[in-house]
């Protein structure tokens, strides 16, 4: 499925929850939420928003504040087993967060 189909697929989604929803301050399915997340890595923010008829908070909001974190969804690092050769005591683990924050 290309790109365009995934976005079109998202946006009639949408429109048909917005048809079918019981009350006009429903909160937006999760299933919806989640469709729209995985579209971030392959259009701007504001692509989406104005497709999906969304505004920039409630996508802020669904990726955790940070719209362009989801590119970095799902790539796990994977750990030496202590059984390699390394002793547990011997690792440690670092994050750096893009506002500079590091633990």
């Amino acid at each position: 499925m290309s790109n365009q189909d995934k976005l079109q697929t998202v946006v009639i989604a949408f429109e048909q929850w917005r048809n079918t929803r019981t009350h006009r301050a429903a909160r937006t399915p999760k299933a919806l939420r989640q469709q729209a997340i995985k579209l971030l890595p392959h259009y701007r923010s504001s692509l989406i928003i104005q497709a999906l008829k969304l505004n920039h908070s409630q996508l802020k909001l669904w990726t955790g504040g940070d719209t362009n974190k989801m590119s970095l969804q799902n790539q796990f690092v994977t750990l030496p087993e202590a059984s390699e050769g390394l002793s547990t005591s011997s690792l440690t683990l670092e994050w750096q967060f893009p506002d500079g924050t590091q633990c």
